[in-house]
């Protein structure tokens, strides 16, 4: 998993229209967490600007869940022309 969110961190920059950004591996982890649609456990950050996201862990998913997380990178790393040296 981490081989695979490394390589989608090198590739694929993200964000809106007039702004991308360059996001780390443990962003990218926290984006497809997300896209599991798993039950979400928001606070403010400590400034107040945001939020911060205390709900996932992928130590805490099922193998079937796992499964499907690591089919949503490969399906999304074909979309972007991610290249997995697997």
């Amino acid at each position: 998993m981490w081989a695979m969110l490394t390589e989608i961190s090198r590739t694929v920059m993200w964000g809106t229209d007039d702004k991308t950004t360059k996001l780390t591996a443990g962003d990218w982890k926290t984006l497809f967490m997300d896209g599991l649609k798993r039950e979400r456990r928001c606070v403010p950050s400590l400034d107040g600007k945001g939020l911060v996201n205390l709900s996932y862990k992928t130590s805490e998913l099922s193998k079937e869940e796992m499964g499907e997380l690591i089919e949503l990178m490969y399906e999304f790393g074909a979309r972007y022309f991610v290249d997995f040296k697997t």
